[in-house]
């Protein structure tokens, strides 16, 4: 692995002050407090205005979910046009800053939308101190992805001056329509503020090939500093190593598997002021485990992800290849994958979930095949449907992809979950897409273990019937080319799906007389035979 650094040179120079003191606010990042779940009270330091309905204070970023990874303490309110939330002095521990002659001040609010319309939004406002005066608003269209929002005025402008000596009050609020809002932080700054406006992503690259982080200010400033550091984990830590500075752009040269796994963070220092971005992580393209259940559980990848059950029930012989492990309800044969729970919290490059499937009867429950959750909405699971024996797949926090696909008939059925890290979720079965959804997904990590033939390893959930064989969890979405070789890798007849590009509107027929994918000869047969057949009315001689 080696690092360049790409050198880019600011064309726009700031004059002035650049550098924003932040202002105090009462738990401004919403980190404090007791958790709320569907209240009328408020987090300390807030209030609500224009009838907020409800009310999620999330001061762990794991409201409700004991099993989730914290990742953002935030606020959820709701839902009516207009509602939202401040913050005055009538509330106990708050003294707002006063307004100063000559000086710009910011307003910045980190902000998701529940709903992704052209007519709901997000809006600002800066209100002289505990009464309803507006100083300052706007209001902002946006999709459902985390956005920062920025509002300033200067009291220098006689149009502000007599806000002077005024106290200054932040507030945020629905805009245009009924909605749910997240908010992660809202923040004051007595100058232009500086902040992140790009963090750098994570990459999923194959072995040998380059990976790229970047990072972006909302500002262009000069003298700006970049500091890339390296990290075994998702926290910034004392511990962490520097690797070089220079640019707001790294590659990581020549990735090995080696180095799968790590995080990659920047430090943002001008003159006067010093941001951290968040940690990206670094995977390459790889089968994480595969459980041949060839009378043992161990993982037959590189990896060493070896199972562990009370019982096993083993048919020699009996598998889609080789042997195959039967399940009866008990959770005494439940497989749980030891330690893996972190190692598996890959989620943000993708995942596909594989495994071959048989029922000699009916399933009278959810069944759960191969998961990584808990009970409480959050990690992922794959397995049979109650009610009409059919694959499900899914991620707790967003919905299950449930098919209509009956599978019990006593035959081998291949099933593959995929995620494509950011928006797709699809079922594949048989080789073939079956289901598919799209959305802007944020899955959350969580601290269980992977457990084969049922959900979460500390409850007794859902445990599964029949026979499975042959599972495999990769750390991408291998795509519907993917399906289609991990299907003919141990099906007894080699299957061809049309999922290529193709022009279409040619495929006419083929030899069975229905379109087959390909345009050939067959095809043109047909168009010759209408060649020049004119079906319009009235002819013209």
């Amino acid at each position: 692995m080696k690092f360049f650094m790409t050198i880019i040179i600011a064309i726009t120079v700031l004059t002035g002050s650049l550098y924003a003191q932040e202002l105090n606010l009462v738990n401004s990042t919403f980190d404090e407090g007791e958790e709320i779940s569907g209240e009328l009270i408020f987090p300390d330091g807030w209030t609500g205005f224009n009838s907020v309905n409800r009310v999620y204070h999330c001061p762990d970023g794991s409201l409700g979910n004991a099993g989730y990874v914290a990742e953002e303490s935030h606020i959820r309110y709701g839902w009516s046009d207009g509602c939202g939330i401040t913050q005055n002095e009538t509330l106990s521990g708050v003294t707002l800053p006063v307004i100063q002659a000559d000086t710009v001040y910011t307003l910045a609010a980190r902000v998701r939308m529940d709903e992704d319309s052209s007519s709901v939004g997000v809006g600002l406002q800066m209100l002289e101190g505990d009464s309803s005066v507006i100083i300052e608003e706007d209001h902002f269209n946006t999709g459902t992805g985390w956005v920062i929002y920025e509002l300033s005025f200067d009291s220098g402008d006689m149009e502000y001056s007599h806000t002077v000596g005024s106290k200054l009050a932040p507030a945020v609020k629905n805009y245009g329509g009924n909605n749910w809002q997240m908010i992660d932080y809202v923040k004051l700054f007595e100058g232009n503020a500086v902040w992140i406006v790009q963090q750098p992503q994570s990459q999923l690259v194959q072995e040998g090939e380059d990976a790229q982080f970047s990072v972006s200010l909302n500002e262009p400033v000069t003298p700006c500093s970049y500091e890339w550091y390296s990290s075994p984990d998702k926290t910034v830590g004392d511990n962490d190593v520097f690797i070089e500075s220079g640019s707001s752009e790294l590659t990581v040269s020549d990735v090995q598997l080696s180095d799968s796994g790590g995080y990659y963070y920047c430090v943002v220092s001008g003159s006067d002021f010093s941001i951290t971005t968040n940690t990206a992580r670094l995977e390459v393209e790889r089968l994480m485990a595969h459980w041949k259940l060839d009378s043992n559980l161990q993982d037959s990848s590189p990896n060493g992800w070896d199972g562990t059950a009370a019982t096993t029930n083993y048919v020699s012989g009996g598998g889609i290849d080789g042997d195959c492990c039967q399940f009866t309800n008990n959770l005494n044969e439940t497989i749980e994958i030891p330690e893996s729970s972190e190692a598996f919290n890959n989620y943000e490059t993708g995942l596909t979930v594989s495994f071959w499937k048989k029922y000699d009867s009916a399933n009278t429950d959810w069944e759960i095949a191969i998961s990584k959750s808990t009970s409480n909405g959050n990690g992922w699971e794959i397995g049979t449907h109650k009610h009409d024996n059919s694959p499900f797949f899914g991620f707790r926090a967003m919905g299950a992809l449930n098919s209509e696909i009956n599978i019990i008939d006593g035959q081998w059925h291949h099933i593959v979950g995929t995620f494509n890290g950011s928006d797709a979720v699809r079922l594949y079965v048989d080789g073939e897409l079956d289901l598919e959804t799209f959305g802007d997904y944020d899955v959350y990590p969580n601290n269980t273990n992977i457990m084969i033939g049922r959900r979460n390893q500390d409850g007794k959930e859902l445990p599964v019937s029949g026979y499975l064989d042959e599972i495999k969890v990769f750390n991408y979405d291998v795509g519907a080319e993917g399906a289609v070789d991990l299907y003919n890798e141990f099906a007894a007849e080699q299957k061809i799906v049309c999922i290529q590009e193709y022009a279409q509107q040619y495929d006419v027929t083929g030899p069975e007389g229905e379109p087959d994918c390909v345009v050939d000869q067959n095809d043109l047969y047909v168009i010759l035979i209408n060649w020049l057949e004119d079906n319009t009315y009235p002819q013209v001689n």
